[in-house]
C-alpha cells in the first residue's frame, strides 16, 4: 500500500507475504484480539533470555522484523491506546482549538503576486 489513506486491498505481496517476510494476512492472524504492539512485544526476545527460535504452530519461525504491516493496524492501536488514557486522564469530552499555518514559499513580493491573482 502506498502513503495513500483508505482502505488497501487484501490483493498482493503485502498481504501473502514473500521469501523470508510475512504477510499482513500472517501478522492479523497473530493477534487475537490484541493490538499490534502487545503482540510484537510477545515474541519478542526478552532481555537477558538465552536464544532460541520461536516458532508458530505449523513449525514456522516467528520473527518480529520481516513482516508487512497496514498503517491501519498502527491508527487502531493508537485509538485503543487513546481510549483507555483518556479515561483514566478525564480526557474523554474535552476539546481542542486548532489553528492552521500556511506557509508560503518565495519573496514577499512574489506571494503578493500570486495572492492578487486569486482574487
Amino acid at each position: 500500500m502506498s502513503s495513500r489513506k483508505g482502505k488497501a486491498k487484501d490483493t498482493g505481496v503485502i498481504f501473502k507475504g514473500k521469501d523470508n517476510m510475512e504477510g499482513v494476512r500472517n501478522t492479523e492472524a497473530l493477534l487475537h484480539e490484541r493490538t499490534l504492539g502487545e503482540t510484537l512485544y510477545e515474541i519478542l526476545p526478552k532481555e537477558g533470555e538465552a536464544f532460541y527460535v520461536r516458532k508458530d504452530q505449523d513449525g514456522k519461525e516467528v520473527r518480529v522484523r520481516a513482516r508487512y504491516t497496514l498503517r491501519e493496524m498502527y491508527v487502531e492501536e493508537f485509538e485503543k491506546l487513546w481510549q483507555r488514557q483518556a479515561e483514566n486522564l478525564g480526557l474523554v469530552n474535552k476539546s481542542v482549538a486548532v489553528k492552521r499555518k500556511v506557509y508560503i514559499k518565495g519573496s514577499f513580493d512574489q506571494n503578493v503576486i500570486k495572492l492578487s491573482l486569486r482574487t
